[in-house]
């Protein structure tokens, strides 16, 4: 009888046991000093501590005194030398009111690197590939970013089907430096060799190849498969793409791309409400290969009360080279801001051009029509318009960044076909930063600085520029707190007392200035929140100094994460109220702020 119980006994006692486990309390920075004192790296060996406390929280067990210290010095030991601290001294006490650990780190001298040195098949053409230095820090992370780099290089420059990158650093404890080596072994130069593709569907093998880029005889490159893969994904045809290796006979390389298709058609609907402009409502149709070359048709209406648009835009892809997409955009507006009504009729083609994995061009060409109707007093502008844009972009999710820099800089001439192509020019400086901690907090800056450039160099005046046009602020995507573009010059603004006709000969705003900041944090999976701060201004100069006021706004948000793009409700307060501003405005929407 006492053998059948046995395991059911054990197992009982583990259980007891276990949920008798105290967990691990989590560090601050007041259970470590350092000395001299290093804020940044002060926090990591906090978060060091606490890495190794979650993860024994875990497993439900509850370490002894002394193996909890020497589990802990042991990884303060190895953080310390990962950033040049070979010499530190690491001492550890009890603290009996907390029952938790204290620890006192004496840094001591950090070592640097005395010399940079490679070895093994390969030597360099240059010294591009280097990024480390003689004299700086002797850091773990900044040493295997150079391997990193290196990599890039040496497979950016040779064909090379075996490729190994190591290091081997010697230190030289009496002068505190230390000399790192590479160690570089390459070999088996070969060529690409036949490229298929598995589960195309309707799609033109042709055409993938093509965008592909991988032709059989080029010189075998890794860095050419993940580009095809981020080419083929561009497409919107596939869900998943797997490439598989294989070396044939002659030893080049087969590529073959295990493709999993996405459905040609789908629906789309959504809702969103903001207290300036009220519940809002948005519905599309989309086909994603018309004609077996990835050429996307996308139908969509969008219903707001200040505004209402149909469009209709056609994507296609490698037009004319595999690094091209063509954009032809048409969209029917109806818009009411400040007692102006315009009706937008538009049709813009736009080129886009990728020039690297991380640069864009886009060059466009399209026609506009502008039907304005101010207090009885209507207006047409028919209008020939040239887009110009560059972006740079390292951001990877676009829907919710939280990491890398994305700079865009935009000119579009705009020519008035009825008065003799007299042009106004449109510009814009747009940067957005993201940088996160941990991937849970991450902080979000855009700077964004538009103009509006018209007079005598260019031979036009105010005639020439439709009131839609000027800018103006406010709103959901620039200053929250404040009314759907209700910021606007105090001399543009349109009463019963001051008709359309008098109006518009006064200066609107040719400038405007954006500078929107957030703190973002990730509570769970699910859900997470924000803080942010907008301000904003308008003015007449290209000048800091031009703005007559400055308007700010901040406020709070909650998102819900979804598989495609958070869900976004904001609550915002305009700190310079006016008395036609609401106390607060609440934006529901998909998607981050920016």
């Amino acid at each position: 009888m006492i053998k059948y119980l046995k395991t059911p006994l054990v197992l009982l006692l583990l259980l007891v046991n276990g949920a008798s486990a105290a967990a691990l309390r989590s560090a601050n920075r007041w259970d470590i000093s350092i000395a001299p004192y290093r804020f940044e790296l002060q926090g990591e060996f906090v978060r060091a501590v606490n890495d190794y406390r979650a993860a024994v929280n875990q497993t439900n067990i509850d370490p002894s005194r002394d193996r909890q210290i020497r589990a802990e010095l042991t990884r303060l030991e190895q953080l310390a030398r990962s950033r040049g601290y070979y010499q530190a001294i690491i001492n550890s006490s009890w603290n009996e009111e907390k029952l938790t650990p204290r620890y006192q780190i004496t840094l001591g001298p950090q070592f640097t690197i005395r010399s940079l040195s490679l070895s093994g098949g390969f030597m360099p053409e240059d010294n591009q590939w280097q990024v480390l230095a003689v004299g700086e820090a002797l850091n773990a992370a900044l040493v295997l970013n150079q391997q990193v780099k290196l990599r890039q290089y040496i497979e950016a420059r040779s064909c090379f089907y075996s490729l190994s990158i190591d290091h081997r650093v010697t230190l030289d404890e009496a002068e505190q430096v230390g000399d790192v080596d590479f160690q570089v072994i390459v070999s088996d130069p070969t060529t690409f060799g036949e490229v298929e593709f598995i589960g195309a569907g309707d799609a033109k093998l042709e055409f993938l190849a093509r965008v592909s880029g991988i032709d059989s005889g080029d010189c075998y490159r890794r860095a050419d498969i993940d580009n095809a893969v981020i080419s083929l994904f561009d497409t919107g045809l596939f869900s998943q793409i797997r490439p598989t290796l294989t070396r044939g006979e002659s030893g080049q390389v087969n590529v073959t791309f295990g493709l999993e298709s996405r459905k040609d058609r789908t629906l789309r609907a959504g809702l969103g409400w903001k207290s300036d402009q009220g519940i809002g409502g948005s519905a599309g149709w989309q086909h994603r290969d018309l004609f077996g070359e990835a050429q996307s048709l996308a139908l969509g209406l969008a219903l707001q009360s200040a505004q209402q648009s149909a469009t209709a835009n056609m994507v296609i892809p490698s037009f004319l080279d595999r690094r091209n997409r063509l954009n032809w955009d048409n969209e029917i507006s109806y818009a009411e801001v400040a007692g102006v009504e315009s009706t937008i009729y538009s049709s813009i083609a736009r080129l886009a051009r990728k020039a690297s994995t991380l640069d864009y061009y886009e060059f466009g060409l399209g026609v506009s029509q502008i039907d304005e109707t101010s207090y009885g007093v209507s207006d047409r502008y028919r209008q020939l318009r040239t887009p110009l844009r560059y972006l740079r972009d390292s951001v990877q999710d676009p829907f919710n960044p939280s990491l890398g820099l994305r700079t865009s800089v935009g000119a579009e001439p705009v020519w008035d076909i009825d008065e003799k192509f007299t042009p106004f020019l449109l510009t814009g400086v747009d940067l957005q930063y993201f940088w996160s901690l941990k991937k849970r907090a991450t902080f979000a800056s855009r700077v964004r600085w538009d103009s509006l450039w018209y007079g005598s160099e260019l031979g036009s005046t105010l005639a020439n520029i439709p009131q839609s046009e000027w800018l103006k602020a406010g709103g959901s995507a620039s200053i929250r707190g404040y009314g759907y573009q209700s910021i606007q010059l105090a001399q543009k603004e349109i009463t019963a007392e001051n008709p359309s006709s008098l109006a518009a000969e006064l200066p609107g705003a040719t400038q405007r200035w954006l500078l929107v900041n957030e703190a973002r944090l990730r509570i769970n999976d699910s859900w997470g929140g924000v803080a942010f701060w907008d301000v904003g201004a308008l003015g007449e100069r290209a000048s800091l100094d031009s703005p007559e006021q400055w308007y700010h706004g901040v406020g709070l948000g909650i998102r819900y994460f979804t598989r495609f793009a958070p869900i976004r409700i904001d609550l915002a307060w305009p700190l310079n109220q006016r008395a036609s501003d609401a106390n607060f405005q609440v934006y529901v929407s998909l998607g981050q702020a920016f």
